[in-house]
């Protein structure tokens, strides 16, 4: 596999400043499931620091470029994981540099969550939910293979609405089957990902999944 754009490392206190950036960006922000208000910078370094400890039932990475300049372009989570029932779910994904809304980052970003749940913490079931506006969200599912597995009506209010949401999971020998057939290498990934584009079955209007912030 070529080098990847983008590596994971754990979050850093000073994070907090960029994260303050991007959460106060309220067009970015939104689609994402919850309340949309200010965030506070004390807020902001309250919730970094946290996730910045060690948690086995929660992992934090600051998304950075591989270019050797480090920087962060945003940040994602792996979380509630549950060790008897062998899985886990994520409450953020976020592109939050503008310069990097390419799709690539994203996508590769999408595949390092599944390749930790599935091949280093040895999951069995990685989970989400997301209501129907947020149609980046939807073609994560679709494009790695994701299943639908049901809905929750009218799930959530967004912009003076309810919302249905839509929940869906993967498992770690789907996961594992379309890695033997090469669907999980970044050619193949990105020749779907223009194809829903072209086809016009998603809408990508930003870089979040959800955030829990």
């Amino acid at each position: 596999m070529s080098k990847r754009t983008i590596y994971f490392r754990a979050l850093e206190t000073d994070d907090a400043y960029l994260i303050y950036k991007w959460k106060n960006d309220f067009e970015m922000m939104q689609n994402a499931v919850g309340m949309k208000r200010p965030v506070s910078m004390a807020e902001c370094i309250e919730w970094v620091t946290k996730r910045s400890k060690h948690d086995p039932f929660n992992y934090w990475f600051a998304i950075c470029l591989n270019d050797g300049s480090g920087k962060m372009i945003g940040y994602t989570g792996i979380n509630n994981i549950h060790f008897v029932n062998s899985s886990a779910t994520s409450n953020a994904l976020v592109i939050g540099d503008k310069e990097n809304r390419d799709g690539i980052s994203w996508i590769e970003a999408n595949l390092m969550i599944y390749e930790f749940v599935f091949e280093k913490l040895h999951l069995n079931r990685f989970y989400g939910g997301f209501s129907e506006t947020q149609h980046v969200t939807y073609m994560a599912s679709k494009l790695f293979y994701a299943t639908i597995e049901g809905i929750e009506r009218q799930g959530i209010w967004l912009e003076g609405a309810y919302h249905d949401m839509y929940l869906m999971s993967l498992l770690r020998e789907e996961y594992m089957q379309h890695k033997i057939n090469g669907e999980y290498e970044l050619p193949s990934l990105l020749k779907r990902y223009r194809k829903f584009i072209k086809e016009k079955s998603v809408k990508p209007e930003g870089s979040i999944i959800r955030t829990d912030l």
